[in-house]
């Protein structure tokens, strides 16, 4: 797929902008943004769907590059309240299954037929896709991290990645209790905030998540 590269200021924005603003320009026809998308995800769709075409690097350029272009020829039908990303991945994921179906059958009883079965039921597995469904959200979880003051962001992974007590946390830090309480109750408010227009189940787990701080 050409992309002129006479998009870099774009794609800067294209960093900084949610995935329904993304969908809803794409939709609407913007190929300066969906070039700029095109440029951001190629080469992690890429990596995806190498993953279980390792073997053939060829056709898994091919499968990411039609992936592009079937969600451009079917922009007009994109919902913007379901991540663009999600969506590419699903076609990604989609399109790599077929070709893993079809070289199960063309080679069966040889090792590469085998390699693909074992691919195929590996793609196919539910973890698969609650990874892709997550894609959006860790997106923003990740840019909420950038907006946070540091000393927040170190107390609220300590607490939540690592698994420390408020206590631990301030002995750690150097910090009084009630300043780790503070820090993580900035943190919440902010993820709450900006995530309350995830109204599905993920995010009502990652609500629970955020909220199950140990003290």
């Amino acid at each position: 797929m050409a992309v002129n590269d006479g998009h870099k200021d774009t794609m800067q924005t294209i960093d900084n902008l949610p995935g329904r603003e993304i969908t809803e320009a794409i939709r609407a026809g913007s190929r300066d943004i969906f070039d700029s998308f095109y440029r951001v995800e190629f080469l992690n769709v890429l990596h995806f769907v190498k993953r279980y075409l390792g073997y053939d690097d060829s056709v898994a350029e091919d499968i990411a590059q039609e992936s592009f272009v079937s969600v451009w020829q079917t922009r007009e039908k994109l919902d913007s309240n379901y991540s663009i990303r999600t969506y590419l991945y699903t076609i990604a994921r989609n399109k790599t299954m077929n070709h893993l179906r079809d070289m199960a059958r063309a080679k069966a009883n040889t090792l590469a037929g085998q390699e693909a079965l074992v691919n195929l039921q590996a793609l196919n597995h539910e973890s698969v896709t609650e990874k892709i469904d997550a894609l959006e959200l860790q997106q923003m979880i990740d840019r909420i991290y950038l907006t946070l003051p540091d000393k927040v962001v170190t107390t609220f992974r300590l607490s939540r990645v690592d698994g420390l007590t408020y206590k631990e946390i301030a002995e750690k830090m150097n910090i009084s209790v009630k300043m780790v309480e503070y820090y993580i109750s900035i943190a919440l408010k902010r993820f709450r905030t900006e995530l309350a227009h995830y109204t599905n189940a993920l995010t009502l787990l990652l609500t629970v998540m955020l909220t199950f701080i140990h003290t």
